[in-house]
């Protein structure tokens, strides 16, 4: 069966086709950085009419093209930013109306569940019997410990990027200060000590999915000079330390002319590098493993199970 997944996250909505059969194989994806999170920290999350108008029609761009490879089935979920926001109804609404198709808001726990079913159809990471996976997003962090390809535990954190952009830096454009990059590490020691979340204790690496892990990866090629496919899937905190340094040190207008670092979440990457260092702390894992299979497959594997 072919099925399309149209993943509205808070920083980007991202394009899945895949097929299943004895394995899942994605015949083509595609990324629109689409920030709709944007306020996502406030105490009272509104999407903007403009955020809103913007991402439907990336989703109706993104419908067309998937439309060429005649999907038989089709899904569309949204996550953080959609379902904290008080007007998601609103947006569910001019999704079915302009596409015809229901957005389906997924819960914390569901996404995680979700990424954890994405997780298990990477062959790369088969050869691992147990390890803990970690998922950040614009909204929120995920943690998902699989043993055996089971989850056997899983919680979603609001650390996401975007919200702590939003919450401790003052002028994104700037330098980002250290000691603004010291609250931010605090903060999520903080959040993820009070989840009592204990499988990411431990753990000699991290498996790692989301699209500040993608980037500092496309980064890490093009610094090497090599393709994306070159590069090997492992991220060492040490690279990841060093571009954290980098980007942190550098005016938001320097970090956009950085290659293969995309223009609309050079304001999000020191902090997201923040986030990735402080839970590698945590864990005193010595790098990531970087892993393709995201939320998306797991919407796909879940469609073409039942």
């Amino acid at each position: 069966m072919r099925i399309g997944v149209i993943d509205i996250g808070s920083n980007s909505i991202k394009l899945l086709v895949a097929e299943t059969g004895s394995t899942l194989a994605a015949l083509y994806q595609t990324t629109l950085e689409t920030r709709i999170g944007a306020g996502i920290d406030r105490d009272e999350p509104v999407l903007s009419q403009a955020s809103m108008k913007a991402a439907t029609a990336a989703v109706v761009k993104l419908i067309a093209e998937a439309d060429r490879f005649a999907p038989e089935n089709f899904a569309i979920v949204a996550t953080s930013a959609v379902r904290d926001a008080v007007n998601r109804q609103d947006f569910i609404q001019r999704i079915e109306d302009a596409t015809g198709h229901r957005l389906r808001v997924l819960s914390g726990e569901e996404e995680a569940a979700y990424i954890g079913r994405a997780i298990t159809t990477d062959p790369a990471l088969k050869e691992y019997p147990a390890f803990t996976l970690c998922d950040l997003g614009g909204g929120s962090l995920e943690f998902i410990r699989l043993e055996g390809g089971s989850i056997t535990d899983k919680t979603s954190l609001q650390l996401g990027a975007v919200r702590l952009m939003e919450r401790f830096v003052k002028d994104p454009t700037e330098p980002l200060p250290e000691r603004t990059a010291a609250r931010i590490a605090d903060y999520v020691r903080t959040k993820i000590a009070e989840s009592g979340f204990g499988a990411i204790q431990s753990q000699p690496f991290l498996a790692a999915t989301g699209g500040a892990v993608n980037v500092a990866r496309a980064v890490r090629a093009g610094w090497l000079g090599c393709s994306y496919a070159e590069v090997p899937s492992v991220i060492t905190v040490n690279f990841l330390r060093y571009l954290s340094e980098e980007l942190s040190a550098a005016t938001l207008e320097e970090r956009q002319r950085i290659p293969q670092l995309p223009a609309a979440r050079a304001d999000i990457m020191p902090v997201a590098c923040i986030i990735l260092l402080t839970v590698a702390e945590i864990a005193g894992a010595r790098h990531f493993v970087h892993s393709l299979h995201n939320l998306r497959y797991g919407i796909a594997a879940a469609a073409c199970e039942g």
